[in-house]
């Protein structure tokens, strides 16, 4: 089956949708994207065309007024195909709660269900998001609260990936982070350059945004994203 998740700005739920059930079943074929032509282009993610709409035998959204906004521009055609979630706009890329729901609510035909979060997915997102900002591999280890042991053995074999409560958190907040850069930079050089840079804004006083996280600390995690976060103009 071809599957579309369709959000409005491709950059939270029907992302981490998309990305979720292609690791978690890959029986299918997964695309998402956008409805919003503004968020879509601000975001720098993926606009929703009525070629998607046809390519896909299995179309997901997650409020009333997305299928009301394909109806606008297609009529009634792709309804059949449509299944509303009802996940509201409060969750972040790869959220708990968010992956939690879509597990509950999306029911794919031979879908293997699966009853937590797929680790393994996780900690490849994080270590990559870790790598793109230059991190060292003492930096990982701190900023992702594993042994180097652990690290190690996982790199080699993803299917012995566990990963505790504050470490999942970890990785949402490097996540989380990354998407908000996403909204203020569209090229790479400063998407993945920025948290390696000094910054004089009050909070950071010259300091990185990565070497603050690279205390290891929660709480800098939290105080750096809503830093950063604060920067996007929406």
């Amino acid at each position: 089956m071809n599957i579309l998740f369709l959000c409005t700005a491709n950059i939270q739920r029907s992302k981490t949708a998309e990305e979720l059930f292609r690791a978690a079943n890959k029986k299918h074929q997964y695309k998402s994207a956008g409805l919003s032509a503004k968020y879509v282009q601000k975001a720098n993610s993926t606009l929703c065309t009525e070629e998607m709409l046809q390519w896909a035998d299995q179309i997901y959204v997650f409020e009333e007024q997305h299928i009301e906004r394909i109806q606008k521009y297609t009529g009634d055609v792709y309804l059949p195909k449509i299944t509303n979630l009802n996940i509201p706009d409060e969750y972040q890329y790869f959220q708990r709660e968010l992956v939690l729901l879509l597990l509950e609510r999306v029911k794919l035909s031979n879908y293997e269900q699966t009853q937590s979060i797929n680790h393994s997915v996780v900690f490849d997102l994080g270590t990559s998001l870790l790598e793109k900002w230059g991190c060292t591999t003492s930096q990982k280890l701190a900023i992702l609260g594993i042994a180097k042991a652990d690290f190690t053995h996982y790199q080699k074999n993803s299917s012995a990936v566990s990963l505790n409560t504050e470490q999942l958190q970890r990785i949402s907040y490097l996540t989380n982070i990354h998407q908000s850069l996403k909204y203020i930079f569209s090229n790479p050089e400063n998407l993945y350059g920025f948290m390696n840079m000094r910054n004089n804004n009050s909070y950071f006083n010259g300091r990185t945004p990565l070497s603050i996280i690279a205390t290891g600390k929660v709480d800098d995690f939290s105080d750096v994203f809503k830093c950063i976060d604060s920067m996007v103009i929406r």
